[in-house]
């Protein structure tokens, strides 16, 4: 099997998502560290701000 090859992964979240849905998004995260080809160094979330700026 090749190396791993390390990466870093970005996640882009809205406020506007519920608790339930983040929830599912850290489950999402962490079944990547069970990647057979990838190594994740770093997870950066970001939270996308365009919608809260339009109220």
């Amino acid at each position: 099997m090749d190396p791993k090859v390390s990466v870093c992964f970005v996640v882009l979240e809205s406020s506007e998502v519920s608790e339930k849905a983040r929830e599912e998004l850290k489950k999402a995260i962490a079944l990547l560290g069970k990647m057979s080809y990838w190594e994740i160094e770093k997870v950066t979330l970001f939270e996308d701000q365009r919608m809260t700026k339009l109220k």
